[in-house]
């Protein structure tokens, strides 16, 4: 069987499309979506906000401070299982272990933290 010029150049064409397409598409299937974590920290008893308290997830680049109504969010965490450790000055620190961050979901916690006990008796 004769293939005439016109004929092959246009397979020619189709074949260097269909493999060029090809590379072109997305392979999906990468990372998952990332999660992320959200809460409230409040004082044990007054269960009042903690302002500026400190959240630090161990072992990562990831932290973040509370706001002013005691709430924080820590975006853009890959999923995985997590120790979650929280600071405050003049409270005790809390850790929270096993901390799992689902892909494309939102963890939320609400943490309350007791405050360190000082001692007032005159030295």
């Amino acid at each position: 069987m004769r293939y005439n010029d016109e004929t092959v150049k246009t397979m020619a064409l189709k074949l260097i499309l269909s493999l060029c397409l090809g590379i072109a598409v997305p392979v999906s299937g990468g990372s998952p979506d990332p999660g992320q974590l959200k809460g409230k920290i409040v004082d044990l008893a007054t269960q009042q906000p903690l302002i500026c308290a400190n959240i630090i997830i161990e072992g990562s680049a990831f932290a973040a401070a509370t706001d002013t109504a005691g709430v924080y969010t820590i975006k853009k965490i890959d999923p995985g299982i997590y120790n979650i450790k929280f600071l405050m000055m003049g409270y005790e620190t809390r850790l929270v272990n096993k901390v799992i961050v689902n892909p494309g979901r939102t963890t939320w916690q609400k943490i309350e933290m007791k405050s360190a006990g000082h001692n007032t008796a005159d030295p």
